[in-house]
């Protein structure tokens, strides 16, 4: 199986196509909020170069918030028009999963992103026999209020812990949520926000 993972929650445009065993090809942007313009050609280059064409892509997995309100929309829509298109299954990925699950620890994961003024959109999770679980609901805070519910063990992803979405994770999340999840049509993919306004 072929995955397509795109991440345009952030300032830079990452993609990845890679199968249930390996990651294929990798692409980060260099340039900032690019996304409206440049999403589908860089989709299109980075197919060219692991030698396959959009035909051959059987999954798409995206990262579905919360983060950038302009760049998930323009993600999320560019991913339903493909589906539609190819007649093929999507999944839709928390951004906040995403950065858990590049954490292998037996401690407390907190996994943050910017919401900005102070604010971080977080969730905490534990890997609970060998899964990534979700010990808290997705929410928004002020980002000392979070630090203090942490303990010395917590392990910090993203925002408060400087690590970045890979979409090599989202591959992987990808493979693991379909085999369980079975068939998602791109009527059902929808963005995850926090709050009312977007970043």
């Amino acid at each position: 199986m072929n995955i397509l993972a795109i991440d345009t929650t952030d300032k830079l445009l990452n993609i990845a196509i890679g199968t249930e065993k390996k990651v294929i090809q990798k692409y980060k942007s260099d340039e900032p909020n690019i996304h409206s313009g440049k999403l589908i050609p860089f989709i299109d280059n980075v197919l060219k170069q692991s030698r396959l064409k959009i035909n051959d892509i059987n999954l798409i997995c995206a990262a579905s918030g919360p983060g950038s309100f302009t760049g998930i929309r323009i993600g999320l829509s560019a991913v339903k028009a493909i589906c539609y298109s190819l007649k093929i299954p999507c999944l839709g990925i928390s951004s906040l999963d995403i950065l858990a699950r590049g954490i292998k620890t037996n401690h407390e994961i907190c996994a943050a992103i910017n919401a900005r003024n102070n604010n971080v959109y977080y969730c905490k999770y534990k890997y609970i026999e060998n899964i990534l679980t979700k010990i808290t609901d997705y929410d928004i805070i002020d980002s000392a209020e979070l630090l203090k519910t942490c303990n010395e063990n917590t392990v910090q992803a993203g925002f408060l812990g400087n690590t970045e979405i890979d979409p090599e994770n989202i591959i992987k999340l990808g493979v693991e949520r379909f085999s369980e999840a079975g068939e998602n049509s791109w009527l059902t993919l929808k963005p995850l926000y926090l709050n009312s306004y977007g970043i």
